[in-house]
């Protein structure tokens, strides 16, 4: 006998187009792979959806492939993951189970204030399963610790329990930041614990316990997710044979467009100097039919972030015909101010000062023409400058007046300051 076990799927995920399909596509394909091994059940540990109520046209792809599971004969059991679940509305998983698609393991009650689990037995093969969904900011964490585990060690037979929630012992570098619970929690003696919720392969043998197994995540949810696989991180599922007991655990990688992963710093370098670096890259590269993600960050010495054209690199990566590029620069940025200290008697003492010492670091970035720089210079710096400087902050002090509307108020203080700003003449 044999089941497969999958986890976070994340139906849903990816707002791109592209990487949605492909997150499909990788789903689509397990499925007909586990169909295709003649697997007698199916177990998904939470996260088939990345929402509680996703998009329709995704819905009804994932339920035409697990209804030619069901066909066949082959059970699909399910526990609500913290993405797919929801508390104060109907989940698309309770919809799937109203139609006898899945069948969600956790069977609960209260009694004797603990919580109490009903197993729910495969026809076919007799295992019994039960389990625990997760819930946002791992809140499950409240059912284990009032968990009558006593009466689940006492079941017999091959037992299996899913759960979607990360265990602490044994979770990996990249599931450190979740709460998850403490191994002791679980019921002990079940053959196989079936997880989800850590999106890494991981597998754990404890003499007590069990057989620990986290399929990780089929193709993944995030860019930290795709970095990871560039990196060398395997995606897919488990297949588990049985008898009596667990006799060979596989783990099944799955296939996706290669993914290229490049992490370029921009410390100590002009926002000229790292778009050149860019710029070179893009030249190097060969990224027909992957997935590009760059990742750029660090402190530039001189230049703004936005003086790199952001939009040009990715046109020209897109022109050498990769499925998809994404340019990860929320770690860029610029060197900060020098914090400013002044003192004088009045405000408008201290304005003029602040001002003045402000203008000083005044440096338009060297990607703009001479000519521009030399205009620039004879407007604002100096007494010139401080000038303008002293116009606009009186400016933007206007007030609103009695019975102007927002958008009135908006538009007299546009004018306004474009009464203040000097003009170029252009030749």
């Amino acid at each position: 006998m044999k089941f497969a076990h999958l986890a976070d799927i994340h139906i849903g995920a990816w707002r791109d187009d592209k990487l949605k399909e492909i997150n499909l596509l990788t789903f689509e394909k397990a499925i007909d792979d586990i169909i295709a091994r003649e697997v007698d059940f199916i177990i998904i540990s939470g996260d088939i959806f990345h929402v509680n109520v996703p998009d329709l046209d995704s819905v009804k792809r994932v339920v035409l492939k697990l209804n030619e599971a069901k066909k066949l004969g082959i059970s699909i059991y399910v526990v609500y993951g913290s993405h797919d679940y929801s508390p104060n509305s109907t989940s698309i998983i309770d919809i799937l189970v109203a139609g006898d698609l899945l069948t969600r393991v956790m069977d609960a009650y209260i009694k004797d204030d603990m919580v109490k689990l009903r197993c729910v037995m495969d026809e076919k093969t007799g295992a019994k399963l039960c389990g625990i969904s997760g819930r946002s900011y791992s809140m499950e964490r409240d059912y284990y610790e009032i968990l009558d585990r006593e009466s689940l060690e006492a079941w017999k037979g091959f037992r299996i329990f899913v759960l979607h929630s990360a265990i602490n012992e044994i979770k990996p570098l990249s599931a450190a930041y979740d709460a998850g619970v403490q191994r002791s929690y679980l019921p002990r003696g079940f053959d196989y614990y079936a997880g989800g919720h850590v999106h890494e392969y991981l597998q754990d043998d404890h003499t007590d316990f069990g057989r620990v197994a986290y399929p990780g995540t089929l193709f993944g949810s995030s860019f930290s997710d795709l970095e990871n696989v560039a990196n060398g991180m395997k995606r897919g599922y488990i297949i588990v044979e049985f008898n009596d007991t667990i006799k060979k655990v596989s783990f099944i990688e799955t296939t996706h467009p290669k993914i290229e992963f490049h992490h370029i710093h921009g410390d100590n370098k002009t926002s000229r100097e790292l778009s050149e670096t860019l710029r070179n890259l893009v030249d190097e590269v060969e990224p027909m039919d992957k997935i590009m993600l760059l990742k750029v960050d660090g402190i530039l010495t001189l230049g703004l972030v936005s003086d790199i054209n952001w939009n040009e690199i990715r046109e020209k990566l897109m022109e050498k015909g990769p499925e998809f590029v994404y340019i990860n620069r929320r770690g860029l940025s610029t060197r900060e101010t020098p914090e400013i200290k002044v003192q004088g008697e009045s405000v408008s003492e201290i304005e003029s000062k602040v001002l003045t010492e402000s203008l000083k670091g005044f440096i338009l970035p060297r990607s703009y023409p001479d000519e521009t720089q030399r205009w620039v210079e004879s407007q604002f710096k100096g007494d010139k400058g401080l000038n303008l400087a002293s116009k606009l902050l009186e400016v933007l002090k206007t007030e609103k007046q009695e019975g102007e509307t927002n958008i009135d108020f908006e538009e007299r203080v546009r004018k306004e300051v474009f009464q203040v700003l000097p003009r170029r003449t252009l030749n």
